[in-house]
């Protein structure tokens, strides 16, 4: 016997389902779902096409709105549903009202016999004698009410609530696999949206350690060596560029960058710009001596702050001393000091303080899109000392070692 030979059977009289006519319905429902994207799809499927299957009149879904506390008519087959997908003066029921509001509470399916012994029993378009209040249930807590209504006393049998039950059990399922799905889609577009920020981020290094401006000055700097016949600064000067470019192509590409490699690159542009900027500021490197080979960090972070550290001094025309020193304290981490040692104050001290503060926008960003993006544990720290006739602009941060 097929389904649709049985709804109009059920219509004349109520009789018990075979074990293989249950079977069909709950395979018919199940392989329907797998097609299904949105929970809004799964609530109609279940009004229109298993509900219509077993001969109900009237049949409701409800989804409990958290932040309302209170069920939403989402989905209905009957009277309340005159045209596609349309539900015909929706209502809003509080949970702990009604029948289906004490369902929704409760989380226990019931069966009424007759409506009109219940003072639970709200009428909606009209009134009906038999209910059948069933929740559906994700993770132990109720997300919605499968509510089936029939003008009959008495109509709803033990059969039909085990049977809605299984239907409602094979909503949740669904359910709960739609909003994983929802969460795995939600991650992996912030995780493309700071992968994206993250990508920009390192084209705006790039194109400031590669821009025109540098690039040109550069140039303009073994030009003026040339032009005071300064053949061995023109050559020295030369030579760290042309150095400090072919390093930044080599790790163009890069995520990751060995500790000392890096440090090479630093010291290829430390040579450069103090020949550029001859007297404005001087560099000591302080190394490890625990070093047990290759240590790989997270590529241009160490020479973002450098760079931003040498411009300060530039822009300010301030001499000083920039100290970089890198420790070992453990296998998983390195730590990478910055100090810029000033012997000025006044009114220069609180410039350099202000531009020290706010000048350090590439390397944070960079290093919170890290955070984000790669989950590297990455602490930083900057502090300001005063000292007899020296003020320290220190900044500390503790990479790991990847």
């Amino acid at each position: 016997m097929t389904v649709i030979a049985l709804k109009s059977k059920r219509k004349a009289s109520k009789r018990h389902l075979s074990n293989d006519e249950v079977e069909e319905i709950l395979i018919y429902f199940s392989t329907s779902l797998l097609e299904k994207d949105t929970e809004q799809d799964v609530f109609w499927d279940l009004t229109k096409n298993v509900i219509a299957r077993l001969g109900f009149v009237d049949c409701v879904i409800y989804k409990i709105n958290p932040r309302t506390r209170k069920l939403v008519q989402r989905a209905a087959y009957g009277p309340k549903n005159p045209e596609r997908e349309k539900i015909l003066e929706p209502m809003e029921i509080p949970l702990g009202s009604g029948i289906t509001g004490f369902v929704a509470t409760t989380g226990i399916a019931e069966r009424i016999g007759d409506t009109r012994l219940d003072p639970r029993y709200i009428v909606d378009d009209e009134q009906r004698r038999s209910e059948l209040t069933v929740p559906i249930i994700v993770n132990n807590k109720v997300v919605g009410i499968i509510d089936c209504e029939h003008p009959r006393k008495n109509y709803f049998t033990e059969q039909d609530l085990r049977l809605v039950k299984a239907i409602a059990s094979i909503c949740a399922i669904k359910l709960k696999q739609l909003e994983a799905q929802k969460a795995v889609q939600q991650r992996e577009s912030k995780l493309l949206q700071a992968r994206h920020q993250l990508a920009e981020l390192k084209v705006q290094a790039i194109r400031a350690q590669m821009n025109p401006h540098f690039v040109f000055n550069a140039l303009n700097a073994v030009q003026h060596f040339i032009t005071i016949n300064d053949k061995k600064n023109a050559l020295r000067f030369l030579s760290a560029f042309s150095k400090l470019v072919r390093l930044y192509l080599k790790n163009l590409e890069n995520d990751t960058i060995d500790l000392f490699q890096e440090i090479a690159v630093v010291e290829q542009y430390l040579k450069l710009q103090r020949l550029r900027y001859e007297g404005i500021f001087d560099y000591e490197i302080n190394l490890p001596d625990n070093d047990s080979g290759s240590t790989q960090v997270p590529a241009l972070i160490v020479q973002l702050m450098i760079e931003e550290a040498v411009e300060n001094l530039a822009k300010n025309r301030l001499a000083g001393k920039l100290t970089i020193r890198i420790d070992l304290p453990d296998e998983h981490h390195v730590a990478v000091t910055i100090d810029i040692a000033i012997r000025q104050s006044g009114k220069i001290l609180a410039k350099l303080e202000a531009r020290y503060a706010n000048e350090v926008a590439s390397w944070s960003d960079h290093i919170n899109l890290l955070k984000k993006v790669r989950k590297y544990s990455i602490v930083t720290d900057k502090e300001v000392i005063q000292g007899k006739g020296v003020t320290h602009y220190q900044t500390k941060i503790l990479l790991p070692i990847l």
